[in-house]
Parts: structure tokens; C-alpha cells; sequence
């Protein structure tokens, strides 16, 4: 693998006396009477970093205030800047894959100079000590302000992060990051290789649903005042191109889908199945916990039949009957794109119960899934506070991440005769 894209565009020294030659040539000029000259020594000092901190030092403590003015700006951009001398690349794995696989990304950043360079990333080892998730989050966080992906439409790819309500060690992390970016200092000639294990597929991610390659590089421009310095990529660093080609896409209901999740009904006879879809693009769980009423942590399925312009909605008589439980074992995991049974319920029954007789040619089945409850829920209720015991007791330990909280509808059954 050739890592490409020096950040600053400095010729190649035969050695380092002839380096140090230029850069006192260029020291000298920022006092010059010339002022193309003294903008011109700046520029060239600015782009060729951290190797010319030596002097500046020299000359910022110097009677001459032009220069001393300019040697010391200069210096304080230098501790801003980043990946100054660095060479940097990108690896994927696999190069081809499925949307649904999971693609690992490695950086790979090597200092070059004799100075320690500054890299956004947490080189020290704090990372290790937090939850897989939250590591994973917070690596692809430090990466995103850098990180340019780009679908098989040319399109940019924009990172998604799941709600980091539901986990309390990634809304850390992420709240951490916000206010305060990370930045590390790497060795001089240290390299150092940052992992993010899924790209694609996890809590913080870029969704890769299309079939098609997808490119990726990492880019550093600093946002000089000076627009010229902007266009002229001074401080600029570009790593390799990485390809990732998708061979397989997501299956169009979840890409066309505005909606976490979906409801179906399936008929077997005298039954009618309840089903919820999982049409996110990240395995998902699904609360089967039903109740009477729609209130968390019970999720609700109401049924609603129609007949002759009349219209009746409920819960089955069955449900009515029992003792309703809530059990944290009906949290069901569900895969993207998969089905899991909410509720069965036989059509007699809901006749019944709706008070109808004879169904003809318009009456219809249809029913409505809501759930609120998740582990974001969860955070912000007291489980003391819960009417009902045994839910109040499965609640004191966390939920899973990534339960569906969603309302949505069946399209009605035809059901003239059960």
C-alpha cells in the first residue's frame, strides 16, 4: 500500500543543511522592506511547518517587529494545524461486499518529521477502557470531520449516528466530543493505525444501501484567513483513494421506507397473524409486550374491523382475558428487512366482538402497532413511579439498544368470510 498526500508541498532536500539554508533565507525576509517579499517568505514558512519553528523561535524574540510580528503568528498557527508532515492512507476490508456486511476501515498515519505532529485521533490508550460501542462511536466521530465518502452517484455520503440516548457510555462519549475535539500528539517518524471495525454497518455509520462503489478519502485543508493560502492547498493533506464496491443492495422496502418499522397482517384461516418489520438497516428489537391500553411500557396493537360503514376498534377478547405480563424476553430481536409475530388473533372472534354477523364484500381487518418504550425512555423514567409491579421490576435493569419505537398501520384485510 502507497500512502500519498504530503500536507505541506515542500521539495525533497537532498539534506537537512540545505533545508535549513532556505528556511534562514526566508526568515531573513520577513523584515524585508519588499512587502510581496515579506508575504511571500511567510506563505513559504507556513508550508513548510514545524521545520521552521527553530528560527521563527529566534526571530520572534528579536528587535526587528515586523519580522518578530510574523515569526509569531506564524508559530501560533503551527499549534493549530494538523497532520503537519504526515503521510496518510486508507484500507478497507473486504473491497466488495454486501450492503448488509460489514466493511472495516483502517487509517494508517505516519509522521515523517523530526517534530511530534498533531492528529485528531486519541493516540493514548483512554479508548480501550470503554464499552466496544462507545470505542467504535468515538473513533469514527474523531475521523468524520475529515472523511469523505462518496456513492457509486457521486453523491456525498453523510455519517448517521443512532439515538445516543440509548446508550449511556456513547451519549457520553459523543457529548465529550462535542464540546471538546480530541487531539493527540504522534511521535516524530511514529505511525499509527486507527480501526474503525465496521464503517457501514454500526452505532455511528455511512449507510452503503446502494449497489455500486463507493470511495472514500480522508482530506485536511485548514480554513486560512487568507484565501489564496486556501487555494493554493497550503496545509492541505489528501490520503489514497479507498474503494468499496456493494455488491448486493438493500431490498428496495427499506430503502423507499420513511418509517422505522412496518406492519403486516397474515391470514391462515379463521387466523389473522399480526407481524412488525424491522425496515431500518441495523438489527432492531421489537416490544411484543402487549397491553390494554397504549401506555409504556406496554406497546399497543389495536384491532379495528369495518362493515357496512359501521366501525369497531379494540383488542381481542383473548387479550382481554388474560392476565397481561411484561417480560424483558419480549423484547424479540428482529434482522433488517425481517418479521417478527406481534399477535394472533382468530376472526371469529374479532366478529364478535364487533358485533358482526354476516361480513360481506366490504368489511375489512386492519390494526395499528404503537410502542414508545426504549432504552432512551427507559433513562428518563423512574421505575418507582411504574402501576404495574412486575414491569417496574424488569425495568431497574437496562433495555436492549435499538427497540423500535414507532405507530404504524396494516393495510386492511378483506374478509368476507373467516
Amino acid at each position: 500500500m502507497a500512502a500519498v498526500g504530503n500536507v505541506f508541498p515542500s521539495p525533497a532536500y537532498a539534506d537537512d543543511v540545505k533545508a535549513d539554508r532556505e528556511i534562514d533565507t526566508l526568515v531573513g525576509h520577513l523584515g524585508s522592506g519588499s512587502f510581496q517579499q515579506r508575504n511571500e517568505a511567510t506563505n513559504r514558512l507556513l508550508a513548510m511547518g514545524p521545520a521552521a519553528a527553530k528560527a521563527l523561535r529566534r526571530v520572534a524574540k528579536g528587535d526587528d517587529f515586523e519580522a518578530a510580528l510574523r515569526a509569531r503568528c506564524l508559530l501560533n498557527l503551527f499549534d493549530e494545524l494538523l497532520f503537519v508532515g504526515a503521510d496518510v492512507a486508507l484500507e478497507v476490508s473486504p473491497a466488495e461486499a454486501a450492503w448488509s456486511d460489514d466493511v472495516a476501515l483502517t487509517v494508517v498515519v505516519h509522521n515523517r518529521t523530526k517534530s511530534p505532529m498533531r492528529v485528531p485521533f486519541d493516540t493514548a490508550k483512554r479508548l480501550e477502557q470503554l464499552p466496544r460501542v462507545a470505542r467504535e462511536v468515538a473513533t469514527v466521530l474523531d475521523l468524520s470531520d475529515f472523511l469523505e465518502v462518496t456513492a457509486p452517484d457521486g453523491r456525498g455520503v453523510e455519517l448517521y449516528v443512532d439515538d445516543i440516548n440509548e446508550d449511556a457510555d456513547t451519549r457520553k462519549i459523543v457529548l465529550l466530543r462535542a464540546d471538546t475535539p480530541v487531539v493527540s500528539l504522534l511521535p516524530p517518524g511514529d505511525s499509527r493505525r486507527y480501526v474503525v471495525r465496521s464503517i457501514n454497518r454500526a452505532f455511528a455509520r455511512y449507510r452503503m444501501l446502494a449497489a455500486g462503489t463507493y470511495r472514500l478519502r480522508l482530506i485536511y485543508q485548514p480554513q486560512w484567513d487568507d484565501p489564496e493560502l486556501i487555494k493554493a492547498g497550503v496545509g492541505r493533506v489528501e490520503s489514497n483513494s479507498a474503494t468499496i464496491t456493494v455488491t448486493r443492495a438493500a431490498p428496495k422496502e427499506l430503502t423507499e421506507s420513511r418509517s422505522a418499522a412496518g406492519l403486516r397482517l397474515r391470514r391462515s384461516g379463521d387466523v389473522l397473524t399480526a407481524e412488525l418489520i424491522n425496515l431500518t438497516d441495523r438489527p432492531a428489537f421489537a416490544n411484543v409486550n402487549l397491553g390494554g391500553s397504549s401506555t409504556a411500557p406496554f406497546a399497543t396493537l389495536i384491532w379495528v374491523v369495518t362493515h357496512d360503514g359501521e366501525r369497531w376498534e379494540g383488542i381481542p377478547p383473548q387479550r382481554v382475558a388474560r392476565d397481561v405480563k411484561f417480560s424483558r424476553d419480549r423484547f424479540l430481536a428482529v434482522k433488517p428487512v425481517a418479521a417478527v409475530e406481534v399477535e394472533r388473533v382468530s376472526i371469529l372472534a374479532l366478529f364478535k366482538a364487533a358485533g358482526v354477523t354476516a361480513p360481506g364484500p366490504t368489511t375489512t381487518i386492519h390494526a395499528t402497532y404503537s410502542n414508545q418504550t426504549s432504552a432512551a425512555w427507559q433513562r428518563l423514567v423512574n421505575p418507582a413511579r411504574i402501576a404495574h409491579a412486575q414491569a417496574a421490576k424488569v425495568l431497574q435493569k437496562p433495555l436492549p439498544a435499538g427497540v423500535l419505537c414507532t405507530t404504524v398501520h396494516a393495510p386492511p384485510v378483506a374478509v368476507q368470510s373467516p
